[in-house]
């Protein structure tokens, strides 16, 4: 456009001529503005945009990565955490630990000091008495080991569902809620007080839940037993319900592996489902499916053998070799009869042939009472009856008499007016054998007698007798006898 008049005078242009923010991006060439262009600490802050600069844009040394970090003097160092990477200033004490304490922050805590040891081997660990140990999970023993002291904890609460074979320790229990059990609870009480397991609830209404046994079972009208595939896990005292059964109805007694007595004769015939109570809360035995009881054995005639399934051994397990009895303990009993016709004429010592009885020896250090009723009759041609009748052993060959100096009680001696006749007695001889023979060990024992003046001594002989004997035995009782 023209220009009228003299034109302006031409002069640098400065930054007072140039209104803020009037010049863009867009106005300034690529690469116009340099370093040198820019005063020292002239960038600050508010200038640079926000991630402006990045890891690539830093100079320090070493390798950026996850697991280093940029320490004070510009390099990149891996986080060392098992050494001096994490300080405790200001702590004191050696047994500390950091602790999460949950609110986003840590602390440094004194440790507890358990007395842990493993002996050298890094497999092993030993825990001093005075230590607790809580087993969340299950305790497994992969090698034979001894368990020198358990104690129980005195209270303990129950509640809840158990639905494995368990024992409880202590001796006393409250339930603190309902209780369900579904397989074996035994409680068991260390105290050795002698006194029963004591139940309690907390003072509210506590409900008790177990699983009944449900087994295929065969009754006959008005008849009480009961057959069954196995009555292992029966036991006398438990309730039965079902179809045929009265109301009320128990098990009165476990007859063999496969047959048991109500207490009720059953109200029908058949082959039905009858549910037994297995799992009566009883404090102090099992609660849920009971063991099968044991078998039912003479003890005076068991010298060794197998006691249930769960009692096993090699040799066979020995209760009298196993077992000390106190002085006078009747270690066993046998009762055996004799009997047959004798007669003899002897002015010394021998043997009556059928008077025999045997024992087995249960302990080598007992002692033998014996109490036989030995049949004696005897005539005469005199005015006395006289004999006397004994007691001997193979112990010593029946060398000896057992009881008395000479051998010769009891004696008995009768008189009459004269003439012949006859005289029968059921005479006790008594004996005090002290065997010496060791366990398992046979003892024949044989009746002596020696017949004088004259005499003929007679067993169980019916001529003379009216009427006749009804029986020609007696019987001889053998006690062994702790000593």
């Amino acid at each position: 456009m023209g220009i009228l008049g003299r034109g302006a005078t031409r002069a640098p242009l400065t930054t007072q001529d140039i209104t803020d923010g009037i010049i863009t991006s867009a106005k300034v060439a690529a690469d116009v503005l340099t370093a040198a262009d820019i005063a020292p600490n002239a960038v600050t802050n508010s200038e640079m945009a926000d991630d402006a600069v990045g890891v690539a844009e830093l100079s320090a040394t070493g390798t950026a990565g996850t697991t280093t970090f940029l320490r004070g003097d510009n390099t990149w160092t891996v986080v060392d955490t098992e050494g001096t990477g994490i300080k405790s200033t200001g702590e004191s004490g050696a047994a500390k630990f950091l602790r999460e304490d949950g609110d986003g922050t840590s602390s440094w805590q004194t440790a507890g000091s358990p007395s842990i040891d493993d002996g050298g081997n890094a497999t092993a660990m030993t825990i001093d008495v005075n230590e607790g140990i809580t087993l969340a999970g299950t305790l497994a023993v992969t090698n034979p080991s001894t368990l020198t002291s358990l104690k129980p904890v005195s209270n303990q609460n129950l509640t809840g569902t158990y639905s494995d074979h368990e024992m409880i320790i202590g001796d006393q229990f409250t339930l603190t809620g309902d209780l369900t059990i579904n397989d074996n609870l035994v409680l068991a009480s260390l105290s050795g007080s002698g006194q029963d397991i004591t139940i309690t609830d907390d003072g509210n209404g506590r409900t008790i839940t177990t699983a009944g046994k449900v087994l295929s079972c065969t009754t006959t009208n008005t008849d009480a037993t009961v057959t069954t595939a196995s009555t292992a896990d029966l036991r006398a005292g438990k309730g039965v319900t079902g179809t045929g059964v009265a109301v009320g109805a128990t098990i009165a007694s476990v007859t063999n592996a496969t047959t048991f007595e109500l207490s009720a004769v059953a109200t029908a015939s058949g082959t039905v489902n009858l549910t037994f109570d297995t799992g009566v809360f009883e404090a102090g035995e099992f609660l849920g499916t009971v063991p099968p009881v044991p078998p039912q054995t003479d003890i005076g005639d068991m010298t060794s053998g197998v006691m249930n399934s769960a009692i096993t051994g090699s040799p066979a397990l020995n209760l009298i070799n196993a077992t000390s009895f106190p002085e006078g303990h009747i270690i066993g009993v046998k009762a055996q009869s004799t009997g047959g016709v004798f007669s003899g004429t002897s002015t010394s010592w021998a043997a009556i042939s059928h008077k025999v009885i045997t024992y087995v020896v249960k302990s080598a250090s007992s002692k033998i009472l014996i109490n036989w009723g030995m049949h004696v009759q005897l005539s005469h041609s005199a005015n006395s009856y006289k004999t006397s009748l004994g007691i001997r052993s193979s112990v010593d060959s029946y060398a000896s008499p057992l009881h008395g100096a000479s051998g010769s009680t009891p004696l008995m001696v009768t008189t009459s007016a004269g003439g012949t006749g006859w005289h029968q007695w059921l005479t006790p001889v008594i004996a005090y054998h002290i065997h010496g023979q060791a366990v398992g060990t046979t003892i024949t024992y044989q009746g002596w007698y020696i017949a004088e003046q004259g005499n003929t001594l007679y067993s169980w002989d019916s001529w003379g007798a009216n009427p006749s004997p009804a029986s020609t035995t007696e019987m001889a009782i053998m006690m062994e006898i702790a000593t």
